[in-house]
């Protein structure tokens, strides 16, 4: 089964959960209870061999917001 993210927008908070596609417009969020939640466009990595990350966290200064949520960290910042 595919893992969907939502965010609500009762609370604001985000979650994710694993469920099927037919249920997967009809979620309740996790820590308000709200069924006003709507779900967010994903995105992903995919390397290929000899080819450098995709990650957005690189060098440097990471890209994404402290506490954005939802950020899944490459380990190379301080998320």
């Amino acid at each position: 089964m595919p893992i969907f993210e939502y965010r609500c927008d009762a609370c604001g908070k985000r979650f994710e959960t694993i469920t099927t596609r037919d249920k997967a417009d009809a979620q309740v969020c996790r820590h308000c209870q709200s069924t006003q939640t709507h779900r967010l466009l994903s995105t992903f990595g995919v390397g290929a061999a000899g080819s450098q990350s995709a990650s957005p966290c690189g060098e440097g200064a990471c890209p994404m917001p402290a506490g954005g949520g939802g950020h899944v960290c490459c380990g190379g910042c301080q998320h």
